[in-house]
C-alpha cells in the first residue's frame, strides 16, 4: 500500500501514479489541524502532551508579537504542515536517516521525501514565496520556539546535558545563543487542560483569520484571473456544448454571476507598467527571470505584493500577467510600443 487514508476520509499518495494527481495528493486543512493536533513533538519526551499544532500556534504568535506581517503569520503557523502526512521525526533521528541512507551509497533520503511534500503543501496555500522571502525569520522564529519549549516541557537541564548546537549552547557571544521567549510558559495550567480538539480547533481558528486577512488582495490579480478563466470555461461549454434542460439555467446563471464579478473587480492593462521607473521594471524583469529558473526569488516578499496589488503580478504564485510581461520586455528593450 503506497497511501494513507486522512482523518477526513481520502486518500493521500505518497508514490506512484496517484501520488502526481491534485486528487492523489489533495490536502485539506481539516486534515492538516487534524493529524497535527495529535502528532507529539519531541517523539512525546515532554512533560505533558504537546503536538506539533501547538508549537505552530506558538510560531505564529512569535511572528505576531514581533510585528511580523500577516504573511509570515501565517508562513509560520502552516511551516511543519507536510508533517500532517510525513509525520514529525526528530532532527537527531533526521540526521541519522541522512548520515545513514549517504553512507549506503544513495543521498539523504529523509531531507529528500520531506521536502517533496513540504513544497508541495506550500504550494498548494499559495505560500512558497514567503517562505523564499522570510525563509531566515522563519527559522529564527521556529528556534525561539524551541528554546522555549526546551526549557518549559523537556527534561533538559543546563551542566546536566549535553548542550543544542543548534541553539548556540556554548556561544560565546549572546547574539549566537537563541533565548527562549519571557512572555509566556508552555507548562502553564491552563495549557496543560487543553485537549487535542482544543488545539484543532484553534489552529483552525488562527488559519481562517490570517487567510482571510490575505484573501482581499486576492481580488487585484488572481482572483480576477481565476473568474476569467472559469468564464471562459462556461463560455465554451454553452458555445460548443448541448446542455440538457435541467443544467443549461444552471450554467447560465454561473456565468451571469462570473460575469457581474468580472464588471466590478479591479482591471490591470498594460498601461499600468507605463507607472514603474526604469529600475522597477528591471527588478521586476529579473525576479520574473528567477522565477522561470529557479521557481524562487530573493525579492522581498513586500516588493511582490506591492506588483500584484498593481496588476503586474499574481497574488498567490506571483505568475506574470499581460502587464508584468509588458514591463519585463520594457526592461530588455522589447516591445516599447507599449508605452
Amino acid at each position: 500500500m503506497n497511501f494513507m487514508v486522512t482523518a477526513t476520509g481520502i486518500e493521500y499518495h505518497f508514490t506512484g501514479p496517484d501520488s502526481v494527481t491534485e486528487q492523489g495528493r489533495h490536502f485539506r486543512i481539516e486534515d492538516i489541524a487534524h493529524h497535527l493536533a495529535q502528532l507529539n513533538r519531541f517523539t512525546g519526551a515532554c512533560k505533558r502532551p504537546y503536538s506539533v499544532a501547538e508549537h505552530s500556534l506558538l510560531c505564529s504568535e512569535i511572528a505576531q508579537r514581533g510585528n511580523a506581517s500577516v504573511h509570515v503569520q501565517l508562513a509560520a503557523l502552516m511551516h511543519d504542515a507536510h508533517e500532517a502526512y510525513t509525520a514529525d521525526l526528530s532532527s537527531p533521528a533526521k540526521r541519522a536517516v541522512n548520515q545513514r541512507s549517504f553512507a549506503a551509497g544513495g543521498t539523504n533520503a529523509w531531507t529528500v521525501f520531506e521536502t517533496e511534500h513540504e513544497k508541495a503543501v506550500r504550494s498548494h496555500f499559495g505560500i512558497s514565496t514567503a517562505f523564499t522571502s522570510y525563509r531566515g525569520l522563519l527559522r529564527d522564529i521556529d528556534l525561539r520556539a524551541l528554546a522555549t519549549e526546551r526549557r518549559d516541557l523537556t527534561a533538559w537541564r543546563d551542566l546536566t546535558h549535553s548542550g543544542w548546537e543548534i541553539l548556540g549552547d556554548g556561544a560565546v557571544l549572546a547574539s549566537d545563543r537563541i533565548e527562549p521567549i519571557a512572555w509566556l510558559s508552555l507548562d502553564s495550567p491552563e495549557r496543560e487542560a487543553m485537549t487535542w480538539k482544543d488545539w484543532r480547533k484553534a489552529f483552525l481558528d488562527r488559519f481562517a483569520l490570517l487567510n482571510a486577512s490575505i484573501k482581499p488582495i486576492d481580488m487585484t490579480a488572481t482572483g480576477r484571473r481565476r473568474i476569467n478563466a472559469a468564464a471562459d470555461v462556461l463560455s465554451e461549454v454553452t458555445a460548443f456544448v448541448k446542455l440538457g434542460n435541467d443544467l443549461a439555467p444552471k450554467v447560465s446563471s454561473a456565468l451571469s454571476g462570473l460575469r457581474a464579478i468580472q464588471a466590478v473587480a479591479p482591471q490591470a492593462d498594460a498601461a499600468e507598467a507605463v507607472a514603474l521607473t526604469d529600475q522597477e521594471r528591471q527588478q521586476l524583469a529579473d525576479t520574473i527571470e528567477e522565477f522561470v529558473d529557479t521557481g524562487e526569488t530573493v525579492t522581498e516578499y513586500s516588493v511582490l505584493l506591492g506588483w500584484a496589488a498593481r496588476g503586474l503580478l499574481e497574488c498567490t504564485h506571483f505568475i506574470p500577467t499581460e502587464a508584468g510581461r509588458v514591463a519585463a520586455a520594457q526592461a530588455r528593450g522589447v516591445g516599447r510600443d507599449a508605452t
